[in-house]
C-alpha cells in the first residue's frame, strides 16, 4: 500500500505542476537547494562504487530500524480519516515548528558505556550525544513526521532509564524508512535537517543510478557513531548477540575503514561484545577480507598508526589493539582459519616477531600505558612481547599444526626469541622448522623479506636476515638470485660479525647456482679480505663459496686474482682446524683448473707442494684426500708428468727423491717448509719429515746453511717416542757419513 501511495503521490504532484506551470510553492531557500536536479556532470563522474556503497549504507540504516521496532504506537490516520479526506495533495506541506521542538536528549548509548569503552574511547561529549542523529531521519522534527507526511509539533522527549545502554532511543525518535520516502517532485517539503539517505528508495537507486544523489559527508560521518552504538548495545545484550549482524555487516561492506578503525579505538583490548563484531564481520564474505586488510595494515605500524575516521577522529590505533584482534579471530576459527588469514600468513608472521623484538628491545610510555590499561581490562600476559609470541603460535597452529610449536619449544627456541641478543638465533631456528613443513610458505616469506632487506630497515635487519639465509634455498635464484645477492653484497662489509657470518651462508647457497656464477664474481675482492678473518667459520664459508663458484667450470680466474688467492690459502695449508685445511687445499685443486698457466702463479705452486706431501699422510683421510688432489693439481699445472704418475700410482714414498731430484734450486726452502713437522702431533709425520730431512741433505752442499739447521734439529730430537728417536740417531749418523764421504771424494 505505501508504494501504492507513494506512486499516486508521485503522479499527482507531476500533474500539478503539469496544470501550473508557471506557479512554484513557496520554498525555503534550503529546501530549494535540496530538490535541485544533480548536474549531468556529477552524475557522470559518480563511480558505480560509490553507488553500491550508498546502496550498502542504505540497507544498514534501514535494517537497524527494523531492528529497533516501535515501542510506542506514533500518531496515525485511520482508514476512515484516509477516506474523509480529499484525494488530493496540498501544494505546500506544513513545515514543522523545529524552533518549538524540545533539544532535551535522553540518555544516549554513548554515555552509558562500559569501563572498558570509557577507558579508550575519549570521544568528546558533544559528539557523543550526536549519536541521537547517528540514523537518517533520527532528529527531533523526524520524530514529529506522520505517514502521510503532516507535521505534527506535539511530539515530546522519550522517557528511558539513563544507566541501561541500549537502542531504544533509536527506535523511539526515527522515521521508518517507508514513510521517509517521498516521491522525487515533493523533495521539498521534507524536514530540511533529514539527510537524503532516509527520501531515497531502493528501487529508485537500482532504476535510476545517476538519480541518486552523492553519499552526503554528514552520512558517512554517522558510520563510527553507529559502530559505537551498537558495541555498546552488545555489551549489555549477551542474549541477542546476534540480532545486529546484518546492520553490521552491510554497514562494513559500505564503509570498511570507517568500521574496524572505530572498533579498534573502542574496544582495543576485544571484550566479549568487541569478539562478536570481529566473528560477524570475518565469518562473511564481503566484509572479512577488507577488514582483514585494515586490521593487518593497523598491525604493521608501531607503535601506532594515525588513521582518519569519517567523523574527522585521527587519534592513533595502537598495533597491540590490532594484535589482540588478530589472536581473538584466531581462538574464535579454532576449527578453520580465514583465508585472508592464509593468504597473508607471510605478512602477519613477519609482523608479529617485527612486534616481539621491537616490544622486547624498547617499550615506549604510551605502549606501556596502554599495556597497562589492557590488562585492567581482561587477563592478558605482563609484558606485550609474550602477548605477540601467543599470538604467533596461535597463528602457526592454525596454519600448520601443533608439531611445529613443540619442535620449537623443544629447542627453548621460544624463550630465545624473547631476548633481544638472541633473537636473530630463534628467527633462524623457527625458520628452520618451517621449511621441514612447508617449503611454499617459505618461500612465499622469504619473497615479502626481500623489499624489506632491500630497503635497508636497521632496526629488525639482522633477524630478518637470519631469517631469509634459512628459507634462501626455497627460492628460484634465476629470478631472486641478483636481488638476493645485492642485500649480501652488503652486509659482507657490515662491522658486525654477526651479520657476515649471516651474508656468507647465503652466499654458500647463492653459489651454488650456475646462473649466479659470473655475479658472484664481482665479490672476489671482498671474500678475499674474508679469508684473513679471525674468526674461523667466517674464513670456512669463504672457501666454500671460492670452491662451489670455481666448481661449476663457468667461469675463469684472472692472474691476479688467483695469484693473491695463493698468498691468502698458503697458511691454510697447515692450520690447526682440520676443515681449513680440507677446503683451502680443494680451494688450490679447483684454482689450479680454472686458471690459465702464468710465470707468476710458479713460485706460490712450488712452495705448496712439500705442505701437501705431509698433509698426504695426514690421519684424517679427509684431509689427507684434499691433498692428494691439490698435489696432483699442482704437478698438473706444473706439467711434471713423473709427479702426476706417482701421484696417481698413490706412491707418496717416492715423492722427495723426485721433488728434489726436478727442483734443486729450492732445496733449502723446501727444508725450512719440512722442519716444522718434526713438532707435529701426529708421530708418523714427526718420522716423515725425518726422512724427508735426511733426503735433502744428501743432495745439498757442504756450505749450504740449510744443511746445519737439518743436523742440529736431528740431533734436538731426544726425549720424542724411542720409535723416532731411533729414527732421528740413525737419520744424523748416515748424514754425517755421506758428508765425509763427500769431503775425502772433494779432496
Amino acid at each position: 500500500m505505501a508504494g501504492r501511495r507513494f506512486s499516486l503521490l508521485r503522479l499527482l504532484w507531476r500533474k500539478k505542476e503539469e496544470e501550473t506551470p508557471g506557479a512554484a510553492p513557496a520554498q525555503q531557500p534550503e529546501e530549494v537547494q535540496q530538490v535541485q536536479p544533480p548536474q549531468e556532470d556529477a552524475g557522470q563522474e559518480q563511480t558505480e562504487e560509490q553507488l553500491r556503497a550508498r546502496g550498502r549504507f542504505c540497507r544498514a540504516v534501514q535494517t537497524f530500524m527494523k531492528f529497533m521496532g516501535s515501542r510506542r504506537r506514533k500518531a496515525r490516520i485511520t482508514p476512515a480519516d484516509v477516506q474523509a479526506q480529499p484525494d488530493t495533495i496540498p501544494t505546500q506541506l506544513t513545515k514543522p515548528d523545529v524552533s518549538t521542538a524540545s533539544t532535551a536528549v535522553p540518555a544516549k548509548c554513548d554515555t552509558a558505556t562500559s569501563d572498558l569503552t570509557t577507558h579508550w574511547d575519549t570521544t568528546s561529549t558533544d559528539d557523543v550525544s550526536h549519536c541521537d542523529s547517528v540514523l537518517p531521519g533520527l532528529t527531533e522534527e523526524a520524530d514529529a513526521t506522520t505517514t502521510e507526511g503532516v507535521a505534527s509539533t506535539d511530539a515530546a522527549p522519550v522517557q528511558r532509564l539513563a544507566d541501561t545502554p541500549s537502542l531504544e532511543f533509536l527506535e523511539e525518535r526515527a522515521v521508518s524508512a517507508e514513510v521517509a520516502i517521498t516521491p522525487d517532485g515533493d523533495m521539498q517539503q521534507r524536514p530540511p535537517t533529514v539527510p537524503k539517505l532516509a527520501w531515497v528508495k531502493e528501487e529508485e537507486k537500482e532504476e535510476s543510478p545517476r538519480a541518486a544523489p552523492a553519499q552526503q559527508p554528514e552520512e558517512v560521518q554517522q558510520v563510527p557513531a553507529i559502530v559505537r552504538c551498537i558495541h555498546q548495545w552488545l555489551t549489555s545484550n549477551v542474549s541477542d548477540e546476534h540480532r545486529l549482524d546484518k546492520t553490521l555487516v552491510l554497514l562494513t561492506e559500505a564503509h570498511p575503514t570507517d568500521v574496524a578503525v572505530t572498533l579498534l579505538r573502542s574496544a582495543p583490548a576485544c571484550d566479549r561484545a568487541a569478539r562478536t563484531m570481529w566473528k560477524t564481520l570475518i565469518s562473511s564474505r564481503g566484509t572479512k577480507e577488507p577488514v582483514l586488510q585494515i586490521l593487518f595494515h593497523v598491525l604493521e605500524y608501531w607503535p601506532a598508526h594515525r588513521r582518519r575516521t569519517s567523523d574527522g577522529d585521527e587519534r592513533d590505533v595502537f598495533a597491540l589493539a590490532a594484535t589482540v584482534a588478530l589472536w581473538e579471530i584466531l581462538q574464535l576459527s579454532h576449527s578453520w582459519c580465514p583465508g585472508g588469514v592464509k593468504d597473508n600468513f607471510p605478512r602477519l608472521l613477519l609482523t608479529l616477531l617485527f612486534q616481539v623484538f621491537i616490544s622486547t628491545e624498547e617499550m615506549s610510555e604510551e605502549v606501556e600505558t596502554f599495556w597497562r590499561r589492557c590488562r585492567e581490562q581482561r587477563s592478558l600476559p605482563p609484558n606485550p612481547n609474550r602477548f605477540a609470541v601467543q599470538t604467533v603460535k596461535a597463528l602457526l597452529r592454525q596454519l600448520l599444526g601443533e608439531d611445529v610449536l613443540m619442535a620449537i619449544g623443544r629447542k627453548c627456541g621460544w624463550d630465545v626469541l624473547l631476548k633481544a641478543d638472541t633473537h636473530h638465533y630463534a628467527v633462524g631456528l623457527l625458520a628452520r622448522e618451517l621449511c621441514r613443513v612447508s617449503h611454499s610458505f617459505c618461500r612465499s616469506i622469504a619473497i615479502s623479506l626481500l623489499p624489506r632487506l632491500s630497503r635497508g630497515e636497521p632496526l629488525w635487519e639482522l633477524p630478518a636476515l637470519a631469517f631469509l639465509v634459512e628459507v634462501l634455498h626455497c627460492l628460484n635464484p634465476r629470478q631472486y638470485g641478483p636481488s638476493v645477492l645485492q642485500i649480501i653484497s652488503r652486509h659482507l662489509r657490515s662491522q658486525c660479525p654477526e651479520r657476515r657470518r649471516l651474508a656468507l651462508r647465503g652466499l654458500v647457497v647463492l653459489s651454488k647456482a650456475p646462473s649466479m656464477a659470473k655475479s658472484i664474481r664481482s665479490l672476489n675482492e671482498s671474500l678475499l679480505e674474508l679469508l684473513q678473518d679471525t674468526d674461523t667459520d667466517t674464513v670456512q664459508m669463504t672457501l666454500s663459496v671460492f670452491i662451489n663458484v670455481l666448481g661449476l667450470k663457468i667461469i675463469q680466474i684472472s692472474s691476479p686474482i688467483a695469484l693473491k688467492l695463493l698468498e691468502v690459502l698458503r697458511p691454510l695449508f697447515d692450520n690447526e682446524h682440520s676443515q681449513l685445511q680440507q677446503l683451502s687445499m680443494l680451494l688450490f685443486w679447483e684454482l689450479m683448473e680454472a686458471t690459465e698457466r702464468s710465470k707468476s702463479l710458479k713460485p706460490h705452486v712450488y712452495l705448496s707442494l712439500v705442505p701437501f706431501y705431509f698433509n698426504w699422510h695426514d690421519e684424517n683421510q679427509r684431509v689427507a684426500e684434499a691433498s692428494r688432489r691439490a698435489l696432483f693439481g699442482a704437478a698438473k699445472f706444473l706439467k711434471w708428468r713423473d709427479l702426476e704418475h706417482l701421484v696417481t700410482m698413490e706412491q707418496p714414498w717416492r715423492f722427495p727423491e723426485c721433488l728434489l731430484e726436478k727442483d734443486r734450486s729450492r732445496v733449502g726452502q723446501y727444508v725450512h717448509q719440512a722442519l716444522p713437522f718434526l713438532e707435529s702431533p701426529e708421530e708418523p709425520l714427526r718420522k716423515l719429515a725425518i726422512k724427508f730431512l735426511g733426503i735433502a741433505a744428501r743432495s745439498m752442499k757442504q756450505e749450504q746453511p740449510e744443511l746445519q739447521l737439518i743436523c742440529q734439529a736431528l740431533q734436538d730430537i731426544t726425549d720424542d717416542s724411542p720409535a723416532v728417536s731411533n729414527l732421528a740417531r740413525e737419520t744424523l749418523q748416515i748424514i754425517r757419513a755421506v758428508r765425509r764421504t763427500s769431503f775425502f771424494h772433494f779432496w
